[in-house]
């Protein structure tokens, strides 16, 4: 598996999984995606609740096979606990909502559909409105894989960041324990640099030149002088 498939859908729904058997092939082949998960809803939120967490899309599917359109805000709407949940634990951008088998799909039904249960609006970033065989739906498949792959981009750079992050704060906690440690040796002496010669006084010689005779020869020759005259 690539390492830049990260990303984690899932398909939570009362409808059986054979419904949208299409729809997983659908977003398997968008870029990035690692696995498609199905989750049946019962009345049981443990299990629900844990795979919510677990995933990093969530598609909220309703098929009209069922024979209405009650997602939420109606009477005997099916999922009005599990959108809130899924708003709550992944925000808006990652929750996505997906009625099927229907024979109107214009945008006329789509905002008759928003107009008449608007929590699908104010806690889903989008609306996608099928006929039960996606792969015949060009461009608004394209826009569905499109938006996928957007998601899956968004988790490979999400992924990439905690990971950079990770390595550089590991690496910081390194260089301050080799700093404190190397600050702590004591100071080595280069043994290459000459030695400093030590300060010898020596003693003084006296002075052995001998002192001019001079004076001594003109004293005798001034008292022979005063004797004979």
């Amino acid at each position: 598996m690539a390492c830049y498939n990260c990303l984690e859908v899932g398909i939570f729904s009362r409808d059986n999984p054979t419904c949208y058997e299409c729809l997983i092939d659908v977003i398997k082949s968008a870029w990035g995606v690692k696995t498609v998960h199905s989750i049946p809803i019962t009345n049981s939120m443990n299990d629900f609740e844990k795979w919510v967490r677990r995933c990093s899309l969530a598609i909220l599917y309703h098929s009209k096979t069922r024979g209405r359109i009650n997602v939420t805000d109606v009477t005997d709407s099916l999922y009005d606990m599990e959108l809130k949940y899924l708003y709550t634990t992944l925000g808006k951008e990652k929750v996505i909502v997906v009625i099927d088998h229907l024979e109107n799909r214009n945008e006329k039904e789509k905002t008759r559909i928003l107009n008449n249960q608007p929590s699908i609006h104010n806690l889903a970033s989008h609306l996608f409105l099928f006929n039960g065989n996606e792969e015949t739906e060009g461009a608004k498949v394209k826009k569905f894989i499109n938006l996928i792959t957007r998601h899956a981009f968004r988790a490979l750079i999400l992924r990439f960041t905690i990971w950079l992050t990770f390595f550089f704060v590991v690496l910081f906690i390194v260089i301050i324990i080799v700093s404190v440690k190397y600050s702590k040796l004591p100071e080595i002496e280069n043994e290459t640099s000459t030695p400093e010669m030590p300060n010898i006084t020596w003693p003084s010689t006296p002075n052995t030149t001998p002192q001019s005779s001079a004076p001594v020869l003109d004293n005798v020759t001034s008292q022979a002088i005063n004797t004979t005259g």
